[in-house]
């Protein structure tokens, strides 16, 4: 098997994959190929980035989880639009220039916290550290410029995870909501700034 993947996809989903964590499938970028198409996936367990690419070759369908070292190491200096993947022998695989061993491991059903219906509109609460990397994916995805301005929509669905989606519909994130803390309020104490002098 040889396919060209974009590269902004792997770039945009290591993102959102753990440097460390217990659950060893979480420490590396999933790969979904059927036919013409590929889903990349990147999760720590609070946020995901998703995104879908056509490719040319009809392949069989693979499923394999790259270590994130290995994805950093092949994007580390590529400046293509495309980089390769290339299947060897002895279950070794090759992205660009980079020999990895897939992480054997089931990655986790991500798209169980993909909304099944339109979200409702309910506010819930979300730690801003996984909304600001929720916005680097998207720019990234989206080819916006490192200190360009990027715009997206934020869906919210109360308890169920909100879904983050720039212009182009072909990648999105999910960012789960925090439980929110006992002495938190139910609505925002602004009024002192409209009082006046």
């Amino acid at each position: 098997m040889h396919i060209e993947i974009e590269t902004r996809a792997l770039k945009a989903a290591v993102l959102a994959v753990p440097t460390k964590d217990v659950r060893e499938y979480l420490t590396g970028v999933c790969l979904e190929i059927t036919g013409h198409q590929i889903i990349a996936v990147g999760t720590n367990g609070h946020w995901l980035f998703a995104a879908r690419v056509e490719h040319d070759e009809a392949v069989e369908d693979t499923t394999l989880i790259i270590p994130k070292a290995d994805v950093e190491q092949a994007l580390k200096g590529h400046k293509d639009e495309t980089i390769a993947l290339t299947r060897l022998t002895n279950g070794e695989w090759r992205l660009g220039r980079t020999i990895f061993k897939p992480i054997d491991a089931k990655y986790p059903d991500w798209r169980r916290v993909v909304p099944k219906k339109p979200p409702s509109g309910e506010a819930s609460d979300y730690s801003p550290q996984y909304i600001a990397a929720s916005a680097k994916a998207l720019a990234v995805w989206n080819r916006i410029p490192v200190n360009g301005f990027a715009s997206y929509v934020i869906y919210q669905d109360g308890l169920n995870g909100a879904v983050a989606q720039g212009a182009d519909l072909d990648g999105f994130c999910v960012v789960m909501p925090m439980r929110r803390p006992k002495e938190a309020r139910a609505d925002p104490d602004v009024k002192w700034a409209l009082k006046s002098g």
